[in-house]
């Protein structure tokens, strides 16, 4: 009898964790997307015309940060754009938060590697960023 509950939690939890393909904005209506899925080797560079077509998927982007602000334990990147013309919004918290000097990101060129998520129109991506090393500053050269 042991075996069969065992067995039935670990097909449970199987699925659970395989049920979610991509992530949505209702999905992270209240806190930052969980990534359950492999991400892909190498990892897409794309185009920030082109981020809100890549929905659910893991990829990077470079390009210029024009604004920056901080609401209550997050800091919104405005990258493309400034508010509210923006073509994407970087969501900054936890370690990376405490390691990103925002002061220090307006106007600059940024790395950043995360999964896009957008609405249902495919408006208004955005990216979550936990892990400072998902998040660089490009130097001038």
């Amino acid at each position: 009898m042991k075996y069969v509950a065992l067995i039935l939690i670990l097909f449970f939890s199987y699925q659970a964790s395989h049920a979610q393909d991509s992530v949505t904005k209702a999905d992270v209506s209240a806190s930052p997307p969980k990534v359950s899925h492999i991400v892909e080797n190498p990892v897409p560079l794309i185009k920030l015309k082109d981020v809100a077509l890549y929905s659910g998927k893991y990829v990077r982007i470079i390009d210029v940060v024009y604004a920056h602000k901080m609401v209550d334990t997050l800091e919104l990147l405005a990258v493309g754009g400034i508010y509210p013309n923006q073509a994407l919004t970087i969501i900054v918290y936890g370690k990376a938060l405490a390691a990103l000097k925002a002061d220090d990101v307006d106007g600059k060129t940024i790395m950043v590697g995360g999964i896009v998520v957008a609405d249902k129109e495919n408006k208004d991506p955005e990216i979550y960023i936990n892990n400072p090393q998902l998040i660089n500053i490009i130097p001038k050269h």
